[in-house]
């Protein structure tokens, strides 16, 4: 006979929820019921509740239901300012740039004043990489009211964002002697270059940043509380301190001090969880099981799509054993593509969240996870301060973002054995627990043939070239790696260095410039650095099947790339640190035979890499070695339970009193 509070958990409205059923459509339904009720509409009032019920949608996370019901709306009201203004966001946030900047426009066309519009215009257009028309939008925004703060902070983010950084820390001056706010100053505090202009520039500006931080956190709270929330009035995170190959630790430790003091609201906890000082006290009642006994466990990422993030979370929820859990997908609005649908297809719930931390923290809370993974948190401002509230006894973060996360709410830090060197628990605020392999399950990619695939010479590269190949952003590009480069273009007159072309054209500029003032002894150094066009995955593919030879980043290396290159069958070259962001192509080339490739200096990374780029027969016989074991780095069954070991043990430490793996 079943318990009180088994029985009871049984009743709990998350247990009968099928697969992708939504909390959100029940809060709609009773919103849209008690606004308008069973009364006649006309045709006016008709339009007038599909508007109201878009904005409803919106608020409770279904963002593509709410973009659905106002194009409905502004085909019949077309001259409908404030619906064009609304429909754009929603286009934005879903990835439909396009159509954000066309509805952007027409709210203007009908409304000449509409500030907000041109700001919403201008970051549509900043996102399709024209930069000089997003300047021009929020000016015109500027200039119908010069103390209207967001044009004055989108200002200043463009300098930034293109590399100027006097430019944008002026703009953020000029604008707090406008109106000083927290969150200006905050921002301005933030700043930092994509690329940076050496290894002294690094150093300094993070120092500076540090202790600009730690002067904050003396300061009396008031005086950094931003009037709304930390999405809204902040919304950044100086992730790009992770490529630096430095120990973060102190830095994000500090960065979450002053981001609860700026916003207290972050520090929520969900109720069930508040009521107790111990979790481990927690009941059925408190934290029911689903009825067949297993565990809830949520993941959240705003990176979904057909990136590395998604490549990962697609075999996460794909292989992860469900033998003792159910595992949530918590999706919080953003661009989706075939990769999205992936993910979502593996997992047994889906649940849509608002970009409303207030809003999706109540969402989550309601399902009351007994675990939650981050596995890229500080990677988006959404995740990041999502990551701050207490939603579940047990919260984990991982390498997507390999780096702690500072955060006290984040209880473990999930890495691996090969990623990790003697003593690497001090780097972390998490406790660190490593797993054998060497992540997730990955299904191996499956290149496809290409109408438009060009070859070497429309890039710019000759047949006779040796093509070394660093597929990764610039903003991973550290100046200590420029040496290698050089080295490389020194030792091979044949050699070309292919590089990803970067979403602002400046970041080009500045790495070439940073090249330039080091080694100007270097002839034709521009004519040997050849950017690539944004590609597509399969179009990123067949780039590397135009190389020799894959370079890893160095300090922070590559880990999807490095999969992928392998996976080509095309060597790659590594120089491995101490620090998680640059061990993982070390770890896989010794996982398939290949600890030639891993270096130990910047002039053997050059030697080596030369050395396979300039003899083809040596190239040939690393290929066919690589071609041999390469699946090896797919085929990882074992890790994928190992996940569901560790979610099962550490909720049972967690919350013991709970009766896992007993069907209800």
């Amino acid at each position: 006979q079943q318990q009180p509070e088994q029985q009871q958990a049984e009743q709990q409205p998350a247990m009968g929820l099928g697969k992708a059923l939504l909390i959100t459509a029940m809060f709609v339904a009773l919103t849209v019921a008690v606004t308008w009720g069973p009364m006649e509409q006309t045709s006016g009032e008709t339009a007038s509740r599909t508007f109201l019920q878009a904005l409803h949608l919106q608020r409770s996370g279904r963002v593509h239901h709410a973009m659905e019901l106002l194009e409905t709306f502004v085909k019949q009201r077309p001259h409908h300012s404030q619906a064009h203004y609304e429909l754009a966001i929603y286009k934005r946030m879903l990835g439909y740039h396009e159509d954000a900047v066309q509805h952007n426009r027409m709210a203007i066309r009908l409304n000449s004043k509409f500030k907000e519009a041109y700001i919403n215009l201008g970051v549509c257009l900043e996102n399709l990489g024209d930069a000089v028309t997003a300047r021009l939008a929020y000016e015109a925004a500027l200039k119908i009211d010069p103390r209207f703060m967001p044009a004055r902070s989108s200002l200043a983010a463009l300098a930034e964002s293109e590399g100027d950084m006097k430019e944008a820390d002026a703009l953020y001056r000029r604008a707090l002697a406008v109106r000083e706010t927290p969150a200006q100053r905050l921002r301005r505090t933030l700043l930092l270059p994509a690329v940076f202009g050496s290894t002294q520039h690094l150093r300094t500006r993070r120092s500076e940043l540090l202790r600009m931080l730690d002067s904050m956190t003396m300061r009396p709270a008031n005086l950094l509380r931003v009037p709304r929330d930390a999405l809204y009035d902040i919304g950044v995170v100086p992730s790009g301190l992770a490529y630096t190959g430095l120990n973060n630790k102190a830095f994000m430790e500090t960065l979450s001090k002053v981001m609860l003091m700026a916003d207290p609201a972050l520090a929520y906890a969900a109720p069930h969880l508040r009521a107790h000082r111990s979790m481990q006290r927690l009941s059925l009642t408190e934290l029911p099981l689903m009825p067949s006994g297993k565990i809830r466990v949520g993941v959240m990422s705003r990176n979904m799509g057909d990136g590395s993030m998604g490549r990962m979370l697609s075999g996460f929820t794909k292989y992860l054993s469900r033998r003792h859990i159910h595992l949530t997908v918590f999706l919080a609005p953003q661009a989706r593509d075939s990769m999205t649908q992936a993910i979502l297809d593996g997992a047994d719930d889906v649940v849509e969240l608002p970009f409303n931390l207030e809003t999706a923290r109540q969402i989550v809370a309601w399902y009351r996870p007994h675990a939650l993974l981050y596995p890229d948190a500080p990677s988006d401002p959404f995740t990041y301060f999502m990551a701050f509230a207490r939603l579940a006894p047990v919260q984990v973060a991982t390498h997507g973002f390999p780096c702690t996360t500072g955060l006290q709410t984040m209880d473990y830090f999930v890495s691996f054995k090969d990623y990790e060197v003697e003593d690497n628990e001090r780097l972390y605020t998490e406790r660190l627990v490593q797993l054998d392999g060497l992540s997730m399950r990955f299904d191996a990619p499956v290149p496809k043939p290409l109408k438009s695939a060009q070859p070497r010479r429309f890039y710019g590269l000759l047949d006779s070239d040796h093509v070394y190949f660093a597929p990764e952003s610039l903003e991973k590009f550290h100046p200590s790696f420029d040496e290698i480069m050089l080295d490389i273009l020194r030792r091979d007159r044949r050699g070309k260095i292919a590089l990803i072309e970067p979403r602002r054209a400046t970041w080009s500029q500045s790495l070439l410039r940073r090249l330039h003032a080091h080694h100007r002894t270097l002839p034709n150094l521009e004519a040997r650095i050849v950017f690539l066009p944004q590609a597509s995955h399969d179009e990123f593919l067949h780039y590397i099947r135009l190389c020799d030879v894959v370079l890893d980043t160095f300090p922070f290396g590559s880990f999807t790339a490095t999969r992928e290159a392998l996976f080509m069958s095309r060597p790659v070259v590594t120089l491995p640190t101490s620090l998680l962001s640059g061990r993982f192509a070390q770890a896989m080339l010794s996982k398939i035979g290949l600890s030639e490739l891993i270096t130990h200096s910047p002039q053997s990374y050059a030697a080596k890499a030369v050395e396979l780029g300039s003899n083809d027969t040596y190239r040939a016989t690393v290929q066919q070695r690589i071609n041999s074991m390469r699946y090896q780095l797919f085929d990882q069954k074992d890790v994928m339970l190992q996940w569901a070991d560790f979610f099962m043990s550490a909720v049972k430490e967690a919350v013991p009193s709970l009766p896992f793996g007993k069907r209800l």
